[in-house]
């Protein structure tokens, strides 16, 4: 063995020490939910993590909001006109520049505007199928 080959050996070996001993270690925390914390039986969820740092997820038994522990969940109430126009929810949210929501139910096209915590509807054409994408254009337009 060469002496370049028996210094390099050493080398490689503290290499390989320093660097798993700087390596760091992210611990991951899951939380299941499920009906026992008010997440309804769906067949299809929709989720979207807002800049706030919520997961909303819409399913066929309304709008739910997750903040890490709690749920909290936003349903139809005929009593009162500014709750959610209708439960079965048919796209993920979409979040604008005033971080207002929009998402569409069979209904239409609902934004939830977080500051007056009401939804607004906005009965738009949906053709056969619900729409599924949202954008703003330069002129902030929907």
């Amino acid at each position: 063995m060469t002496w370049r080959k028996a210094l390099l050996i050493p080398v490689i070996f503290f290499q390989a020490c320093s660097f798993s001993a700087n390596a760091q270690f992210v611990d991951f925390f899951f939380h299941k939910l499920s009906e026992e914390d008010g997440i309804p039986q769906s067949e299809e969820y929709f989720f979207y993590r807002d800049t706030k740092g919520y997961v909303w997820i819409g399913s066929d038994d309304g709008l739910h909001r997750f903040d890490g522990q709690y749920l909290e969940s936003y349903r139809q109430q005929s009593d009162q006109p500014s709750s959610l126009p209708d439960n079965r929810i048919t796209s993920r949210c979409y979040e604008d520049m005033a971080n207002d929501l929009w998402f569409t139910t069979h209904r239409g096209l609902v934004v939830y505007h977080r500051k007056q915590e009401k939804f607004e509807l906005y009965s738009v054409p949906l053709h056969q199928e619900p729409y599924q994408l949202f954008h703003h254009d330069e002129e902030n337009q929907l």
